[in-house]
This record gives C-alpha cells, structure tokens and sequence, in this order.
C-alpha cells in the first residue's frame, strides 16, 4: 500500500498568513502520493527526494512532518480539526457566553486566553488525566447543573457542545468513567444517543 505524506504546521502565523505557501505544499504532498500510487509502492527516481525536502519546508515552519498510511489520513485530518478548527469554534462559543454577561470582546480574550494556554501547557507536561481540572474532574456537579441552566439562554448547538464535552471528559478523564457519566445525565439529561 502505498503511504501518504502528511505534515502538519501547527497553527504557526508564518503559514497562516501565507496561504499560497500552504497551498503548494498540499500540492507537493499530493504529487507525492500520486508517484507512489503509479508505483505500486515503490517510489520513482523523481520523487525519492520530495519527503525529505517537505520534511524540511515543515520544520523550517515549525511544523512537525510525520509520515500517515493512506488508508488514515481522514482520521489524522480529523483529529486536526477537532482540536484546530472545533476548537475555535468552542473557545469562541465560551467567548460569546461571556459577551452576553457584559464583557468586552478583549475582556473576554484576556479571561480565556490564559486558561487555554495553561491547560495546553499542562496537557503537554503532565498528560490529560494530571492536567484535568473543572467541576467535573471534583464531582461537583451542582455547579454543572447551574453551567447547564446558564447556558440555556444561548443558542442549541452551544448547550449540546457542553453536554457532549461533559460527557466526553468524563469517558476519556474521569476514573470511574460509568459513575461521572450516571452522574452527568442525572444533572444533564439523558443523552438522545446511547453510547458504548
């Protein structure tokens, strides 16, 4: 089977703000999978070379090149966007949350901004069980039931983001997996799917 080329620049402004540059790198990694799949695997003179100078453009970036058999490259480019591009969409949906009780826009970024970072820097240093902290991680699940009523002034997708993170946590986090979530959907609800 032939292997895929994937690298990722983790969110650097360098090609962020240069999206031609990211452009023409995605076309080189294609043109690397198509050599190998003409192949049958085995790579041709040409194209020999062409992993090892994107690893380079990668790490001149600050990215960091791994190598993703083809048959998993949608599993890599969804946990990107789970982490990149959901959450966005979940630091500004905690952004908004804040808007509505008064804050200011830099406000907000100033109260939320030093929290992603510190539990960024504590899931890279310790690990996700060690860096877990909330009221979910204590049992404290008065405070959830309060979160859960609070947010029930904004819009649908934001509350079913928080129960569905709750939960998530909860499975992946917590030590008694199957107590935290009969816990949460007493607080919470039952959710609409059963999970496994």
């Amino acid at each position: 089977m032939a292997r895929w080329l994937a690298w990722r620049v983790l969110w650097r402004n360098s090609i962020l703000r240069n999206g031609a540059a990211k452009q023409s790198c995605t076309r080189v990694a294609r043109l690397t999978a198509k050599f190998c799949n003409r192949s049958r695997g085995a790579v041709p003179r040409p194209a020999r070379f062409i992993p090892c100078r994107l690893f380079r453009v990668a790490r001149s970036l600050g990215g960091v090149p791994v190598i993703v058999d083809g048959n998993k490259k949608i599993s890599y480019h969804a946990a990107g966007m789970m982490v990149a591009g959901l959450g966005l969409a979940l630091a500004e949906g905690a952004t908004q949350v804040l808007l509505s009780i008064g804050f200011t826009r830099r406000k907000a970024l100033q109260a939320l901004l030093p929290l992603m970072r510190e539990m960024l820097r504590n899931f890279e240093q310790h690990g996700a069980h060690a860096a877990w902290t909330g009221p979910i991680s204590r049992a404290d699940y008065g405070t959830i039931a309060l979160h859960a009523a609070a947010l029930r002034k904004h819009p649908n997708e934001l509350q079913e983001a928080y129960r569905g993170l709750a939960r998530l946590s909860a499975r992946l986090l917590s030590k008694s997996h199957r107590a935290t979530l009969r816990n949460l959907n007493r607080v919470l609800g039952k959710s609409r799917r059963k999970s496994k």
